[in-house]
Formats: C-alpha cells, structure tokens, sequence
C-alpha cells in the first residue's frame, strides 16, 4: 500500500514575509482590480436585467436578456481566469454543452445549472465587497506611503495636529511607522486575498467534492475492469494514467516498472507516459536507472513529492539527460508513488504538476491508482510466467510424441533397412520383406510428423481445410496403430473456421479413444453434407460400453459435448456392449448461413 512521507514542520513566518511575498503584488492587484471591476458587472447586470425584463412583453427583451447570460457567463470565466492567474486558486470546472442544437435550448439548460445562478451572485456581490476591499487597500497604502514620504517635504521641521506640533524627532519616528503601517498592508491584502479565493472557490467553481469524488470512484471502477480485462501490460496503464488524467487535471504522468537484470540488478523501463517528449522519459530512464532519487522512500512504499522539482532538476548534474527538455515543459513539480505489490516494489507512478502539488485527498486517490497499476504489473509478470511455463510444457509434451512415435518409426526404419542390407548379398528375394517393413514405417513417421506439425500450427485448418486435415489424422491412425479406417469425407464444407476447429477436435477427440479404449480394428470416418445440415460421424467396431453406467473416457465425451455446442450443434451417442461404439455430431442449417454469410463478409 503506498504511504503518504510525513510532512517537514513548517518554518514561522518572518515579519517581512508578506511583504517580500511575490505572491502578495498580484493578490494587491486583484484587490484594486475588485472595485471598477464589480462596478461594471453591477451596472452592466442591473441595466440589462431592468430593461430586458421590462420588455420582455415585445419579445425583444428575450434576445436582451440572452445576451445578459452570455455576457455574465463570459465575466465569470474573466473571473476565473484573474482568480487562478492572482490568487494562485485552482478553480476546477467540468465541460458545458456547446449552443449546437440552438441557443435557446442552450439558454434553458444554462439556467438550470446551479453553477450558472452562482457565477451570477459572484458577479453582483463583487461590487460591495470589491468597494470594501479597494477602499481599505487603497486607504492602508495612502497612510504609509504618506507616512514615508514626510521626509521628503521640503523645509519639513515640524508638523501640526490640532493643537499639537510634531518636531523633527518626531517627524524621524513617522517612516518608521510608514514601514510598520506597509507590512501590516501587506498582511491586509493576503488575508483579503485568502477570503476572495474562498468566495472564488465556492461561487465560481463546481461543487468539487461531490464532483471529485464521482470521478474518482469512475476513474478507479474503469481501471479495476482494465485489469481484470487487459490486453498488453503497456495498454493497461495506458488507460489507467489516462483515467487518472481525468480525474486530477495533472499535467503529465509516467509510469515506470522494473524489469528482472543480470548482474547490474533490475532495469527500469517505461510502462506509459502521457503529456511528455519521447526524448524526456528516454532521458530520465537513464536518470533512474543510475542514481534512483527516491531511496528509502521507493522501498518502504512511500510517497514522495518535490514542489519545484524542474528548477532542483535544472541545478543538479544527474538529471543532465534531461535538460534540454526542461526549459519547454510546463509543469513545475513532481510526486513520485512506488508501485508496491505485498511489500515488493515493482515500479513507479510520476505526477507532474503546476506549481502546487497534489493535495492529501487525491494523493489518496493517486495511491488507489498506484496500487492497481502494481497489481497491473504482477499479472502482466504471472502471465509471462505462465505462458513460458505452458510453452515448456508444451515442448515436453511433443518431445514425448516425438519419442513415442516418429523417433521410435526412424528407429524401425533403421533397423529394417540393415536386415535388408544384410539380405541383398545372401538372398536379395529376401530383402524385399524389410525393405516394405521400413517403408511403412516411414510413411507412418511422416504421417506422425504431419499430425504434429498441424497441432503446432492450427492455422493448417484454415489453409488446408478440415477434410484434409481428417484425412492427416485418419492415416496417422492407420500407420502408428494398425487400424483400417474408412474415410468418407466429400468435399470442403462451406463453415466458418470456428465450426471447423470444433468439428476437427471433436474426431480427434473420439479417434483418441478409439485407440485408447475400444480395443477396434476398423473405424468409419465421415463428414457430408445432409440437406442444409453439416454431419460428422465417428463409429468404431470395438467393445462398446454401457452408455447409462461410468465408463472410460467420460471426459472426453463431456468435452466434445460442449465443444458440439459451443457451434450450437447436437452429439448423439450410439454404443451398447460389444456393439462398438458411433458418434454423429450435426451442426444445424441456422448456424451454416450464419457462418457462410461471415465468410462472404470476410471475402467482401
């Protein structure tokens, strides 16, 4: 699970803290901005609401008052624009509909967005509360920049209050308190500042708690099915740093997983990235591959963030991979999570942000997302796993095939034609009985050769066609056991390859338990076409069985079963006791039209 690192103890504030802000400037600005610009959204408001209102009897009053939205929704997103580039507030917002289908639909949808009535009541409140603001900034200023300015009076020796005189010991002591009275401005505007971006932040923006949450449960809902689903480990998280793109607004991500090395250790390679150069995350893979930045904090599962990671980046020798690129980027930090799989980290999630880092709850949200992205990566390294383990065993299984069969065939081959070869000096009449010995044995090896080579290659079904590869099998039975088979096989049925394959593993399936347990001599293989129907059959003049008690092959029979009806086809089985045993598979007409219509689109 990753863990949030504690945060360091904040430093106290200096006494000139404020003052020397830069941060404090624009949120003055904002302020004195706050009055003209609330006296023209009031004025602009009440004019047009009056007089749209009031000639709304005319019908010209609708276009009016559709004009007032348009314009108010416009100074709402001014607003936006001034709080998030002077205050620094973040004012997330979700896509309206466009007026496409005409503006009075759109009009009506508009008024019936709560957002829209709060976007209306920023823009009138901000005329008193930006009158307060102004007068009081502009009253501070004028008190302090009065005071240090004294001394600049020309012949200023003493000053008079009523029935009072300041004198020049006096009048020293005034831009000191010039300098007071301007940091305590300074602490006036940011405690304004911080009230307007609460304002701004509840009439402006979405209500981003429930919204964000929605989100959230979205974007971690999509990815749970991603991977239960998933296609290439790099497409899975692909989608799931496209999801968390959504739901946090970050500017890029990069997710890294580590890969098992040689003796140099594992290897970091990139899974996905999203919002970056191709040449960046090439150069800061060498970056992570040579000195890890994360350290303690990637192997105890920890997060981890550098507010102003471009600029440490751009002054630190290690990250010289990628310093061609940071001077274009637009992110400023960046928060690391490790990808931790049961205590084992597996790899890393990047968030590249603007110049606030992710808050706690979606560095919560994030973490959830880290952890399905390792649990994305360790199925990815068990399906490996497997696959090389099935292949092995797959190997396994034709080296014994090839023991068992076309080895032992070669090895008859050899033998005979030595007994012939001893023959022709003494008695060459002799010679020809060893001599046909070890040609049936080599026929039988490469029907053998055939029979394997088609089951490492299945698409030989669809290249050959099934009533070739019937054929293939009838003669590896006949050549390997001795067992006269009749083939009735017609010409290529026109069904899809899917009916094929099914058909196919089905006589493969009865002609294997032919040999395994009917003790037979003859088998009758056949395939026509019956009306619009597709029939095989498989009959056998072995010992039968009783099909209503256990018997041997039971399995077989219930997987040919579901393979019949995974092509909604029939079995029908006909067996009884030293009867043999016949299996007739068909395949309906329905199912025949539908696979030769597919055909014809495939051919189209």
């Amino acid at each position: 699970m990753t863990q949030t690192l504690p945060a360091p103890r904040p430093r106290r504030p200096g006494l000139l803290s404020d003052l020397l802000r830069p941060r404090t400037y624009a949120e003055g600005l904002y302020l004195l901005l706050s009055f003209p610009l609330g006296l023209a959204y009031f004025c602009a408001l009440a004019v047009g609401l009056a007089l749209g209102a009031s000639l709304v009897i005319v019908w010209v009053g609708l276009p009016l008052l559709l004009l007032v939205l348009v314009g108010a929704l416009a100074a709402a997103n001014f607003e936006r624009l001034l709080a998030a580039r002077l205050l620094g507030v973040r004012l997330h917002r979700f896509p309206r509909p466009r007026p496409t289908d005409g503006w009075w639909p759109w009009a009506v949808q508009r008024l019936g967005d709560v957002g829209t009535w709060k976007a209306l009541l920023y823009l009138l409140v901000k005329f008193p509360f930006g009158l307060a603001s102004f007068t009081l900034v502009v009253v501070l200023l004028s008190l302090s920049f009065g005071l240090l300015s004294v001394p600049f009076f020309e012949g200023a020796d003493a000053l008079v209050f009523g029935h009072r005189t300041l004198s020049l010991p006096g009048l020293a002591a005034l831009p000191v308190a010039g300098v007071g009275v301007l940091v305590f401005t300074a602490g006036v505007v940011r405690g304004l500042a911080h009230i307007w971006s609460r304002l701004a932040g509840a009439l402006l923006a979405d209500a981003e708690d429930g919204q964000q949450a929605r989100r959230e449960v979205r974007a971690l809902s999509r990815s749970a099915s991603i991977i239960a689903f998933a296609g290439s480990l790099e497409e899975t998280l692909g989608t799931l740093i496209a999801q968390a793109q959504e739901a946090t607004g970050a500017a890029a991500f990069a997710v890294w997983h580590l890969e098992p090395g040689g003796e140099g250790g594992p290897t970091w390679k990139l899974g996905a990235a999203r919002g970056l150069p191709r040449g960046f995350t090439a150069g800061l893979r060498d970056v992570y591959q040579h000195a890890p930045p994360l350290g303690d904090a990637l192997r105890f599962g920890q997060a981890h963030t550098l507010p102003d990671a471009r600029r440490v980046w751009l002054g630190d020798e290690r990250y010289a991979p990628v310093h061609t690129f940071l001077p274009l980027l637009t992110w400023e930090g960046v928060t690391s999570l490790p990808l931790v799989y049961r205590g084992v980290p597996v790899g890393r999630l990047d968030v590249f942000t603007p110049e606030r880092g992710p808050s706690r709850r979606e560095l919560e949200f994030l973490g959830a997302l880290a952890d399905q992205a390792a649990v994305a990566v360790e199925n990815a390294r068990l399906f490996a796993r497997v696959q090389e383990q099935a292949s092995l065993e797959e190997r396994q299984r034709l080296a014994r095939e090839l023991h068992d069969s076309v080895s032992q065939a070669l090895y008859g081959v050899t033998l005979g034609l030595r007994t012939a070869r001893s023959w022709l000096d003494r008695d060459p009449a002799r010679a020809a009985e060893p001599m046909e010995y070890a040609l049936s044995l080599a026929e039988g090896g490469t029907a053998e050769m055939k029979a394997l080579l088609f089951a490492l290659r299945p698409e030989s079904l669809e290249q050959e066609g099934l009533v070739a590869a019937l054929g293939k099998q009838a003669d590896v039975l006949s050549a390997r056991y001795r067992l006269k088979v009749h083939t009735d096989l017609g010409s290529e049925p026109s069904a899809a390859l899917s009916v094929k394959e099914a058909l196919f593993r089905i006589a493969q399936e009865a002609l294997h338990n032919t040999v395994k347990h009917a003790e037979a001599s003859e088998v009758w293989l056949s395939l026509r076409q019956s009306g619009p129907s597709l029939v095989l059959s498989v009959k056998d003049d072995g010992l039968g069985f009783d099909p209503r008690a256990s018997f041997p092959g039971h399995l077989g029979l219930h997987s040919m079963r579901e393979r019949a009806q995974g092509v909604s086809g029939q079995l029908r089985l006909e067996t009884a006791p030293g009867a043999g045993v016949g299996l007739t598979v068909t395949v309906p007409a329905g199912e025949l039209a539908l696979t030769r219509a597919s055909l014809q689109g495939e051919q189209k």
